[in-house]
């Protein structure tokens, strides 16, 4: 299994990234990726100990071998879904315990439904080998920053 030292070498493979128009030499030490790569490589780490294998892995029906996934990115599962105030509750929890399909994912599901006119209520359905509780209320953060950050575009841009 992959280790979290041999995650950050792959990540110096002479991939350009830029941020603010900057060229960052090294994502494993600029101060926008640092903390975030240390954390997945931590992951690796973790998912490498023996002791932990059966926490942060699966069983491949395929195989029936462990298999960790830690993807380059996270795809999601983005719908829209019809609800009326009477049946919300309902459909928000029909949609956030739906299972996950581990073999091919996505572990990430972000559901709309009406609230009113011209609002929605956003579900956010994460898969616990996506993401711990912490993680889960980071994402919650930073998904709230982003729509508030759209909010102010689009008022500036009304006026």
């Amino acid at each position: 299994m992959r280790t979290g030292s041999e995650y950050l070498r792959s990540l110096n493979d002479g991939r350009q990234v830029f941020v603010d128009g900057e060229c960052v030499k090294d994502v494993t030490t600029h101060r926008a990726f640092r903390e975030a790569v240390r954390s997945i490589a931590r992951l690796y780490d973790i998912a490498a100990a023996p002791e932990m294998r059966e926490r942060m892995t699966f069983v491949s029906p395929k195989t029936g071998e462990p298999v960790l996934r830690v993807h380059a990115r996270l795809e999601a599962e983005l719908l829209e879904a019809e609800a009326s105030p009477e049946t919300l509750d309902a459909r928000m929890a029909e949609a956030a315990y739906r299972p996950f399909d581990l073999e091919r994912g996505p572990l990430l599901r972000v559901v709309l439904f009406p609230w009113t006119a011209g609002e929605r209520v956003m579900l956010l359905a994460v898969h616990h080998i996506v993401a711990d509780f912490a993680s889960r209320g980071w994402l919650r953060l930073e998904a709230r920053a982003v729509l508030l950050l759209d909010v102010e575009r689009l008022r500036r841009r009304a006026r």
